[in-house]
């Protein structure tokens, strides 16, 4: 087995993997896992059609991702390759970014061969899953807030428009990260990193293949959302807005919902808080049906 560098270039050739993985959280994306390439320093490695990832994880701990296969019996023949791999090159049987589900699979595969298994979670990791529905007209009582801020919004800026992303309004929309950074200036490598991919993802557009849609008030733009849909899951990426006009982020979150959602989605998905406490408030506001824990996992002899 031979891992190679991620890069943009193998967008076509992983694309079929996540709609065979049928998975919720975020990191089963193109959007989550190129965006995050560069700082897990990510490698890939196809083998007999089974899709694997190598990471450098917490504190530069090299971990492995669930096999990626069509079927459940090809995902044991994964971690069966998997493992050969990293006794070979002295890696320590470690997962991460591994989902409920995939847990459960991992922990059955490595208990019926007589290993201990030990799985933490870290919360804020974890995704916040919304129902569908609950983005579309923001309905009941625990959603007047945000409720009250789209009317505020659409009533003080009548002219406003929501418009797809597409070529001719993607200088519009780094205009407004630059806006955006220049006020909000963060040094920490989580927010630098984001910073980083939210440029790549707009200077590569057509490439990365996302679902994205600017919200403007008369010609000015003053916010922009950039998202993708994996099997029911509407993930929504990136999300960005000028605080100057206030209810910004609650007409953004509510009319991408509006353009995106179809017959077909069931759930949002709106990414992890990463710790950052306001952040945390602002996505429990929205109340969300789940939160999806992802789990490290270690193999114990």
């Amino acid at each position: 087995m031979e891992f190679k560098k991620l890069t943009l270039n193998e967008i076509p050739l992983i694309k079929p993997f996540f709609v065979i993985q049928k998975s919720r959280i975020c990191d089963y994306s193109i959007g989550g896992l190129f965006m995050w390439r560069d700082f897990f320093y990510t490698e890939y490695a196809v083998e007999e059609n089974i899709l694997f990832f190598k990471v450098k994880y917490v504190n530069d701990m090299i971990a492995f991702t669930i096999p990626m296969a069509e079927s459940q019996e090809a995902v044991r023949r994964g971690l069966d390759l998997l493992c050969g791999y990293a006794a070979q090159n002295h890696y320590a049987p470690i997962f991460c970014m591994t989902s409920a589900e995939d847990r459960s699979v991992i922990e059955d595969y490595f208990s019926w061969k007589g290993f201990s298994v030990l799985c933490r979670s870290d919360r804020k990791w974890a995704d916040y899953l919304y129902t569908a529905e609950s983005f579309l007209e923001f309905k009941g009582k625990r959603m007047h807030g945000q409720r009250n801020h789209v009317n505020k919004f659409k009533a003080t800026y009548p002219n406003w428009t929501l418009r797809e992303i597409g070529p001719e309004l993607l200088p519009d929309c780094l205009s407004l990260l630059e806006k955006i950074t220049r006020r909000n200036t963060k040094s920490d490598p989580i927010a630098l990193e984001e910073l980083a991919k939210t440029r790549e993802v707009l200077e590569n557009y057509a490439v990365y293949g996302m679902l994205g849609a600017c919200l403007y008030v008369e010609e000015q733009i003053v916010g922009f959302s950039v998202g993708e849909i994996v099997y029911d899951t509407l993930i929504v990426h990136i999300e960005k807005g000028d605080t100057d006009y206030e209810g910004v982020y609650q007409v953004l979150s509510n009319e991408f919902a509006k353009r995106f959602v179809t017959p077909e989605v069931k759930y949002i998905n709106r990414e992890d808080d990463s710790g950052d406490s306001n952040l945390r408030t602002s996505k429990l506001s929205y109340h969300p049906l789940k939160i999806l824990e992802k789990f490290t996992i270690w193999i114990e002899q």
